[in-house]
C-alpha cells in the first residue's frame, strides 16, 4: 500500500474477508514483549507494489545491525529470532538511563528497579504483506482492535520509519516520507472500539514514533534540510551502514535502542497512572504506605530511592486462595451465559429510566461481548455493580501493562487482586480467566526476564520435581527444609491455565481465546517447561541471564548447589527420560485439544491446525541429563500427517464456502 495505505479501503475489504481470530504465533512471551514495527519509507509505488530503493536497502542493513546487537550486547542473554521478519531485542535495565524526573516514591510500580531485569522489544517488518504480525495489527481489526482492552499486548508500542536521504530529491520528498510515517503510525495506533464506543480519544494508544535517517551526511544529500521536519528530536541520523563502519553503527544503535526502550517504558507507566486514576485510586498510595522501604542510596541528592525490598503478600498461597472452590466458583454463577450477569438488569433500568443508552458514558474497558451502558441511566445498585466490574477490569488491565513494562512482580500482585475482584465481588468470568492466565504469564516472565526481587521469589517458592529432590545427597533435614511448601514452576503454570480454560470453555463466543491459550501451553511445553522444571532461570531464547559482571541467574538457585545420586527410579528407569516422555504425550494432547476446540470459524481452525503442524516440524526441547542444555527432538511424523490431512480437509471446505 503506497505511503501507509487507505484506512477506509482496508475496512471495506475486511468486511468481505474472514481472518483468523487467533494470533500468528501464540506464546506467553508475547504478553511481556513490546512490539515495534519497522517500515522502509518511500519504498512502495502508488499501487502498493514494493520498489527497490536506498531506503529498502537501509531497512535490511538495520535488521542486520539488530542481529549483531543480539549477538554482541546480550552476552548473558539469548536473542529470539522468530523468522526473517521478527527479532527480539533484550535490553537490560542496568544499561538504560533513568529519566531525570523519575522517582521510586512517585510511580505506580512497587517492584521495578533500574538495576534489575530487562525490557524486551520485538522488532518486526511493519508491512502487512511481509509479516503476519503486521497483518494481525493493521489488517485484522477483529483480532487486535476489538480486544485491545482485554489484550493490551496486541497493541504496537512503537513505529520506526527508515529513510535513506538518497531517495529524497528535494524538501517535498522529505515531507512525503514524513506523511507516510504518520500514516503508518495512525494505522498502528489503536483507535476506540469501533462497534461499542469507548468514549475515549483515538490517541490513548498512540505509538512512539522514530524516524531513522541514513546517509544524511552524504555530499549529494545536503540540499534537503532535516531541521525543517515535524519530528524534532524523534528524527535520528545514523552513520554509514556498510561493513567498514559496522562498529560505529553498532555503538550508535545501542544508544538508540536504549532510548527507545525508555520511551516505551514511560508511555506504559503513564497509561497505568491514568487507568489507576480512572478506577478511583491513588496510583502512589501503596508506596507512601510503605515509606520504611524507601531508602536513599549513598549521597545522591536527587532521591534515588529503592523500591520495596521484599513482599510479604506474594507467595503461592495467594494463588491457592483464589483457586479455592470453597470461596465460590465464578463459572457456577453463569448459568445464563458467561457475559449475561448484568445485561438483563441494565436493560430493565435503561428502558424504565427514559434515558438514551447510547448517550456518552463514562470511560469503560469493554470487549465485543459487552454492551455499553450510560452509568447515569442505571439504578444506584446496578451502577455500583458496574463500577465494581470496572475496578476489577482496570486492575487486570494495569497488570497487563506492568508485564509489558518489565515488572512481573507488580503484574503478579495486580493479577491476583483482579482475579479476586472478578470472581467473588462482582462475577466477570472472562476477565477472571484472563487474570489466571496473566498469573501464569507473570511467572514465566519472572523465569525468563528476571526483575527486582524476582530471583528471591523464585528461590522461596519453586524447586526441582519431588522425584529428583529425593535423590539429593544431603541430610534429610536439609532436603526437607529446602523443599518445604515448594512446587515446580510448570505445575503452577498448568494449574492456573487449566482454571482459565475451564471458564473459557463455557462460552462459544470466546473459543478463539480457548484455542489460543492451548497453543500457548503447547509452546511452553516445547520451549520453556524443561528449563523451568530444572530451575534454570534466564536460559533459552528471549531470556535475560543476568548482569554480565555477576553470576548467571541459572546458577543462583539453591538446588544447583546440591549434588544428586543416580537419577533412576527403584525399577531402574531414567527419571529424566520418563519426564521427557510424559511431556511429549502432554504436548501432543494439547495440540489435539487446540485443533478440536469447538465453535471456531473456518479461518481460525485452519490457522490453529497450521500452527500445530509447524510446531510438530520444529519439535520439542528435551534434556539428556540434569543441568545440561536442551536440544530439539522431532518424533512426531504421525502428528504432522494428521494435522496435514486435517488442513487439506479444512481448505477444501473453505473453497466450497467461497465459491
Amino acid at each position: 500500500m503506497a505511503e501507509g495505505g487507505s484506512e477506509s479501503s482496508n475496512r471495506d475489504n475486511n468486511d468481505m474477508i474472514s481472518f483468523s481470530q487467533v494470533p500468528g504465533s501464540p506464546s506467553f512471551r508475547s504478553s511481556s514483549t513490546n512490539a515495534v514495527a519497522v517500515i522502509p519509507l518511500l519504498s512502495s509505488d502508488k499501487d502498493g507494489n514494493v520498489t527497490t530503493t536506498h531506503s529498502a536497502k537501509s531497512f535490511r542493513d538495520l535488521f542486520k545491525a539488530f542481529d549483531r546487537y543480539c549477538q554482541s550486547v546480550q552476552k548473558t542473554s539469548s536473542s529470539a529470532i522468530m523468522d526473517d521478519h521478527e527479532l527480539m531485542l533484550i535490553v537490560p535495565n542496568a544499561s538504560l538511563t533513568r529519566p531525570g524526573d523519575w522517582r521510586y516514591d512517585n510511580t505506580p510500580f512497587k517492584f521495578f528497579h533500574w538495576g534489575h531485569g530487562c525490557q524486551r522489544l520485538l522488532v518486526f517488518d511493519g508491512r502487512p504483506e511481509f509479516s503476519r504480525m503486521a497483518h494481525d495489527r493493521v489488517i485484522n481489526h477483529g483480532l487486535t482492535r476489538d480486544w485491545i482492552d482485554f489484550c493490551p499486548s496486541r497493541r504496537t508500542a512503537a513505529v520506526i520509519g527508515v529513510l535513506n536521504m538518497r531517495d529524497c530529491v528535494d524538501q517535498a520528498t522529505l515531507h512525503r516520507a514524513e506523511e507516510e510515517l504518520q500514516n503508518w503510525s495512525q494505522r498502528y495506533s489503536t483507535p476506540s472500539y469501533e462497534v461499542h464506543a469507548h468514549a475515549r480519544g483515538d490517541q490513548r494508544d498512540a505509538v512512539v514514533e522514530r524516524l531513522f535517517v541514513f546517509d544524511s551526511f552524504d555530499e549529494d544529500c545536503q540540499d534537503v534540510d532535516l531541521t525543517k521536519t515535524k519530528f524534532g528530536t524523534n528524527i535520528l541520523a545514523f552513520p554509514p551502514s556498510d561493513e567498514a563502519h559496522s562498529q560505529m553503527m553498532d555503538l550508535h544503535l545501542n544508544v538508540v535502542v536504549n532510548d527507545l526502550a525508555v520511551a516505551i517504558f514511560q508511555q506504559i507507566e503513564k497509561r497505568i497512572r491514568e487507568s489507576d486514576e480512572l478506577k478511583g485510586s491513588d496510583p502512589n498510595s501503596n508506596l507512601r504506605k510503605n515509606n520504611r522501604f524507601n531508602r536513599f542510596l549513598g549521597t545522591d541528592t536527587k532521591g534515588s530511592e529503592e523500591p520495596m525490598s521484599s513482599s510479604t503478600n506474594l507467595s503461592l498461597s495467594n494463588i491457592t486462595s483464589v483457586l479455592n472452590p470453597d470461596s465460590g466458583s465464578v463459572s457456577s454463577a453463569s448459568s445464563k451465559g458467561v457475559f449475561s450477569q448484568l445485561t438483563e438488569s441494565a436493560s430493565k433500568v435503561t428502558s424504565s429510566s427514559g434515558k438514551d443508552p447510547k448517550s456518552k458514558p463514562s470511560q469503560q474497558l469493554l470487549t465485543p461481548a459487552d454492551e455499553l451502558w450510560d452509568m447515569t441511566g442505571l439504578s444506584s445498585k446496578d451502577a455500583e455493580a458496574m463500577k465494581k466490574r470496572e475496578v476489577g477490569r482496570r486492575e487486570k488491565f494495569a497488570a497487563d501493562l506492568c508485564l509489558l513494562a518489565g515488572s512481573p512482580m507488580d503484574a503478579y500482585e495486580r493479577y491476583l487482586k483482579a482475579a479476586e475482584m472478578c470472581k467473588s465481588k462482582n462475577p466477570d468470568p472472562l476477565w477472571y480467566a484472563g487474570s489466571m492466565e496473566g498469573c501464569a504469564a507473570a511467572h514465566i516472565a519472572m523465569a525468563e526476564a528476571g526483575g527486582y526481587n524476582v530471583d528471591e521469589y523464585l528461590e522461596n517458592n519453586f524447586q526441582l520435581p519431588d522425584e529428583i529432590m529425593d535423590k539429593a545427597i544431603a541430610s534429610i533435614q536439609d532436603v526437607k527444609k529446602a523443599s518445604a511448601n515448594k512446587q515446580t514452576l510448570p505445575k503452577i503454570v498448568f494449574t492456573l491455565c487449566e482454571e482459565a480454560l475451564t471458564v473459557m470453555n463455557k462460552n462459544p463466543a470466546v473459543s478463539c481465546f480457548h484455542a489460543e491459550l492451548l497453543l500457548k501451553l503447547v509452546w511452553y511445553c516445547a520451549e520453556g517447561e524443561e528449563r523451568h522444571m530444572m530451575c534454570r532461570w534466564g536460559e533459552g531464547e528471549g531470556s535475560y541471564g543476568g548482569d554480565p559482571s555477576g553470576p548467571k541467574r541459572s546458577e543462583k538457585h539453591s538446588v544447583h548447589q546440591m549434588t544428586f545420586s543416580l537419577l533412576k527410579t527403584k525399577d531402574g528407569e531414567d527419571i529424566i527420560i520418563s519426564n521427557t516422555q510424559q511431556r511429549l504425550r502432554k504436548w501432543c494432547e494439547l495440540m489435539h485439544r487446540a485443533a478440536s476446540t469447538g465453535s471456531l470459524d473456518s479461518a481460525s481452525r485452519v490457522d490453529v491446525g497450521s500452527r500445530c503442524a509447524r510446531l510438530c516440524i520444529r519439535g520439542m526441547q528435551v534434556s539428556t541429563k540434569f543441568r545440561s542444555p536442551g536440544f530439539y527432538v522431532s518424533s512426531c511424523g504421525g502428528q504432522i500427517l494428521f494435522f496435514g490431512f486435517k488442513l487439506i480437509s479444512l481448505f477444501v471446505k473453505c473453497l466450497f464456502a467461497v465459491f
